[in-house]
């Protein structure tokens, strides 16, 4: 698709962003208010183009392709021993022009099962100095499990730690009308739209989205767009790639990607019909959990997700844990994972009481294993 595509460039950033700045620190400054990583690809344009960059931004710029480079070996290992599949980052990066740096977050992989995934913890737990693994259930039923590990970045002062999150559910949906789901399009490219797409359930569309959507219609290995609305068929996506297409197309010329809008427009309009016709069901079930006192329910919130609060790590004794375990005590459930354990909780924090009651379940359950 990469056929009268825009070049990224200084100008398409400006676009992408909505700013005036005329003045590059005025434009820096926009970029960071807009997300603390959006300066990365800044600097690495200004870098390509000859601009000189004082001290500060040079290492801002290395520090972030040293977390790149480090994302990217990470994932390496992971897809050799777990099989893994990238979501954005590196799949993504791969497709910015070269000495472009898309910006860099977390690194986000998906794998087939459980057991695959807390092979890939486990692992990474080796690889890097993790310092918390937070985990949650999601899906009907709860099946689906999310990790995501936590470790410092070369300057935790100026940056955020480094993020990996590992999931069975490629791609999460929005817990009410659209369902996790485990499959992704074998084509990377439509894989990488898709990924991009899915952030609309957790936030509006950003210019990190739009740049991504200027670096995949300008990549030559792009299916054409008969292909991809074709890969794209059952997964639920329609309607969050027209608003993105849409989102970018509204910057700059999106070239061949335009005809992809048309093409699943239809499909669109039935996939939020269907969505309508599903949401009193999702409402019910999100109020019966927001209107709780915040403890883990039966039913388990018919699917909504449901976080773990870190009690303790567990670092040996369970090297042949597949699976989480779930353990109801009197003040709620604790999660039992191969790498720690945890209290379900259906709100950011929980009563003293709650706390301490699972400490003193975990105590007791301790004691009974001997």
């Amino acid at each position: 698709m990469s056929e009268s595509a825009p070049q990224i460039d200084l100008e398409l950033f400006r676009l992408c962003l909505d700013a005036e700045e005329d003045d590059l620190a005025d434009l820096m400054a926009a970029a960071r208010a807009t997300a603390p990583n959006l300066p990365h690809l800044l600097l690495s344009i200004l870098h390509r183009d000859g601009h000189p960059l004082g001290s500060g931004a040079r290492d801002e710029l290395r520090r972030a392709r040293h977390r790149a480079e480090d994302y990217r070996g990470l994932h390496r290992i992971l897809a050799a021993e777990v099989g893994c599949r990238v979501l954005k980052g590196p799949a993504l990066g791969r497709l910015y022009p070269d000495g472009l740096l898309r910006p860099v977050g977390d690194l986000e992989l998906a794998v087939a099962d459980e057991p695959a995934l807390w092979r890939a913890v486990r692992r990474v737990r080796r690889e890097r100095p993790v310092q918390r693994i937070d985990v949650c259930l999601m899906g009907a039923d709860h099946r689906h499990v999310s990790a995501v590990l936590h470790w410092p970045s070369l300057d935790p002062l100026l940056d955020g730690p480094n993020l990996v999150e590992i999931r069975t559910a490629a791609l999460p949906g929005n817990f009410r009308t659209v369902v996790p789901r485990t499959r992704l399009p074998e084509h990377p490219w439509t894989a990488g739209l898709l990924a991009v797409a899915e952030e609309r359930f957790q936030r509006p569309f950003g210019p990190r989205d739009a740049m991504d959507m200027f670096a995949l219609a300008g990549a030559d290995c792009a299916p054409g767009p008969e292909a991809v609305a074709e890969q794209m068929a059952g997964l639920h996506m329609e309607p969050e790639v027209v608003e993105l297409l849409h989102y970018a197309g509204s910057r700059a010329d999106l070239g061949p990607l335009e005809e992809l809008r048309y093409l699943i427009a239809v499909a669109a309009d039935r996939e939020v019909q269907r969505r309508e016709e599903a949401e009193a069901h999702g409402s019910a079930l999100s109020a019966a959990w927001e209107d709780g006192d915040g403890r883990c329910p039966s039913n388990r919130a018919g699917g909504l997700p449901i976080h773990g609060l870190p009690l303790r790590p567990v670092e040996t004794g369970r090297e042949d844990w597949q699976r989480v375990r779930l353990r109801e005590f009197d003040e709620g459930t604790l999660l039992l994972t191969p790498v720690g354990d945890y209290l379900l909780a259906g709100r950011p924090l929980v009563s003293s009481a709650q706390y301490d009651s699972a400490c003193r379940e975990l105590d007791r359950l301790d004691a009974v294993a001997g």
